[in-house]
């Protein structure tokens, strides 16, 4: 029995999907490596950060960016390289357009004093882009992109960021990260540019 063509996942769905699981089972056993030689980064296991982003694409025409999106990511950071995910939402420099994004990839912690953690990430982007009035009305299809009128714009991300603890006991942060995006598309501008910036807390034992 054949599922109906608009229930079957396409073929760059289930290819997205397989690459994202590959890069983060990789960068699990590189963190049990690191593990093994001594180097965890010393933080609680479970990061999350929430925040906004701004900024928009960038073109050789000068087209003025006005992306304001909500930021949540969730990170497992038992190791110095560790898998993280996260989303973004808010309406694009077009004020009728409501953007969705999601990533997946690995962030690299970098030697710090113990009150700042500067750090890189890179990873796997997904971007969908909708009318706002249909993003109203579907909020949920929009938001996962099942939506017939969403439009794909699947790509790669990567960050330098930095964290300052705001506790002395380093469970709150505040962070910062600069991030580039680079969504291969012909019917618009492939480059897009965020400052994001947010707060954290960290959950779980300490190291």
């Amino acid at each position: 029995m054949k599922l109906p063509a608009s229930l079957r996942p396409s073929g760059c769905i289930v290819h997205r999907g397989w690459v994202i699981v590959t890069v983060l089972c990789l960068s699990m056993l590189l963190g049990a490596s690191a593990a093994q030689a001594g180097i965890l980064y010393g933080g609680r296991p479970l990061w999350i950060g929430v925040g906004g982003a701004m900024g928009g694409r960038v073109s050789l025409e000068g087209e003025s960016p006005g992306a304001l999106m909500g930021d949540l990511g969730v990170g497992l950071r038992l190791l110095p390289i560790v898998p993280e995910v996260g989303l973004r939402l808010g309406p694009s420099g077009d004020p009728a357009i409501v953007l969705g994004s999601f990533w997946a990839g690995v962030r690299v912690m970098l030697p710090s004093p113990p009150f700042l953690r500067p750090n890189f990430r890179i990873a796997f982007s997904h971007m969908n882009e909708l009318e706002g009035a249909k993003w109203s009305a579907a909020p949920f299809q929009g938001l996962f992109g099942t939506h017939p009128d969403v439009r794909h714009r699947p790509g790669l991300e990567t960050s330098i960021g930095l964290e300052l603890m705001a506790d002395p006991k380093k469970v709150l942060g505040i962070w910062a990260q600069a991030t580039a995006i680079v969504l291969p598309d012909q019917q618009g501008p492939p480059f897009t540019g965020l400052i994001e910036i947010g707060v954290s807390f960290e959950a779980g034992p300490n190291k």
